[in-house]
C-alpha cells in the first residue's frame, strides 16, 4: 500500500478521500483508493499440512540485556526453548550496573542480579556449550532480529574468553526476517509481541528471556505453517 497522490472515492465507504490523506492498494485485482481507518484488518494465511522444517528439530534462543548496543551492552538473562518442550534459562550478573530503562523493560535489577545471577563467564560457558551441540547436530536456531542477538552474544564471549562457537555452521532462522519478506507493506510495529499476535501466537511475560525465546520459536512454525514457500526453504547460516 501507499498513500494516494490524488484524490479519490474510497472504496469502502464511497467518501471522498483527500490526496495524500488515504491509501492506494490493490483491491479485487485493480488498484483502489481508501482511508487508512476504512482498510480491513490484515490477517494471516490459515494454517496448512505441508512438510517443511517447522516440523522438525528447532532451538531458540532470546538474551535480555542492559542496553541496546551489542558491541558494548552485556548479557543479564538467556533463554534456550526447544521443540520438544525442553528449556534453560541462565540469570547473569553482568558486573556493571543495569540502567534503570533496561529494568523498566525486563524487570531486571542489578540487586537481583548481584544476588542470584551467575558470573557471566560461568553461564556464557554452559550457553555455548548448549549451542555448540545444537550446531554439532546441524538443529536450526530460531532467534528473534538475529543480528542484535548473536552481535552481542559473539561480543559477550570474547570479552569473557568463552570458547568461540562455529558460526559459520550456525543455521538460523529470523522470523522478523521473515514475517517481513512475507508482507512488508502491513502497518505496524513488528515488535515479537506485535507479530505474535498477527500470527496468533501466545506471548505472555514478555522481555522475559525464556518467554519470548518460546514464542520466537512458535511464531517461526506458525509462519512456515502458513507459507508452504517459506516451510521448503534451508535455514540460513550466521555470520556475526
Amino acid at each position: 500500500m501507499v498513500a494516494n497522490r490524488y484524490a479519490g472515492s474510497c472504496v469502502f465507504c464511497r467518501d471522498q478521500v483527500p490526496a495524500g490523506a488515504g491509501e492506494r492498494l490493490q483491491h479485487q485485482g485493480r488498484w483502489v483508493t481508501a482511508h487508512t481507518e476504512c482498510l480491513p484488518s490484515p490477517v494471516p494465511p490459515p494454517l496448512g499440512d505441508h512438510d517443511g522444517w517447522h516440523r522438525g528439530a528447532l532451538v531458540a534462543l532470546d538474551v535480555e540485556t542492559t542496553g541496546p548496543d551489542p558491541l558494548t551492552d552485556r548479557i543479564v538473562s538467556a533463554g534456550l526453548y526447544f521443540s520438544d518442550g525442553r528449556s534453560r534459562e541462565w540469570l547473569i550478573d553482568p558486573g556493571v550496573e543495569i540502567p534503570a530503562a533496561a529494568t523498566a523493560v525486563h524487570g531486571i535489577t542489578t540487586e537481583h542480579v548481584r544476588e542470584h545471577g551467575a558470573p557471566p563467564g560461568t553461564a556464557l560457558a554452559e550457553l555455548a556449550a548448549v549451542l555448540g551441540e545444537v550446531i554439532r547436530h546441524g538443529v536450526p536456531l530460531v532467534v528473534y532480529r538475529a543480528p542484535f542477538d548473536l552481535t552481542l552474544l559473539a561480543a559477550e564471549s570474547r570479552r569473557h574468553a568463552v570458547q568461540p562457537l562455529a558460526w559459520e555452521r550456525m543455521l538460523v532462522i529470523d522470523p522478523f526476517v521473515l514475517d517481513k519478506h512475507l508482507d512488508p507493506y502491513r502497518r505496524g510495529r513488528r515488535t515479537l509481541l506485535d507479530v505474535c499476535s498477527f500470527y496468533q501466537v501466545p506471548l505472555t511475560d514478555a522481555h522475559s528471556a525464556l518467554a519470548d525465546a518460546t514464542a520466537a520459536l512458535l511464531l517461526a512454525q506458525s509462519i512456515a505453517a502458513r507459507h508452504p514457500g517459506i516451510a521448503a526453504m534451508a535455514p540460513r547460516r550466521a555470520a556475526p
